[in-house]
């Protein structure tokens, strides 16, 4: 581990459709921070979903849990903390010489395949 290296990264997502852009709980410009919701902008962009909105039920949820926990095994990071809820999941995991970013990357591409193979509703 490099001294400059975090102990863990603390990772959070969202689900598919369920925080856009212009939301009115307030949303995230990259580089830019937060922003003052912006309703004509989140209905561009409700506009120009390719599929429903995702919301995870208790089986998905474990099908999240399972995949993340299957993917830091086998990459051989710690996952100290996953927590799957119905429209975001959060993670703490050390991936030394990462970043968050390919982390949680990584974990959604894992998840997405996961609940792809179990429930024909996420086919697309």
């Amino acid at each position: 581990m490099i001294d400059t290296d975090p102990l863990a990264v603390f990772i959070t997502w969202t689900i598919y459709g369920t925080h856009l852009q212009g939301d009115h709980r307030g949303w995230r410009r990259r580089r830019q921070g937060g922003q003052l919701p912006q309703p004509s902008l989140a209905k561009w962009h409700e506009d120009r979903l390719k599929y429903p909105v995702i919301l995870l039920n208790r089986e998905q949820r474990s099908v999240v849990d399972q995949e993340c926990h299957s993917l830091c095994l086998h990459r051989g990071w710690r996952l100290w903390e996953v927590n799957a809820r119905s429209n975001h999941v959060h993670t703490v995991v050390t991936a030394v010489g990462l970043s968050g970013k390919t982390v949680r990357d990584q974990l959604k591409a894992n998840c997405t395949r996961g609940l792809r193979e179990r429930d024909s509703r996420f086919q697309g």
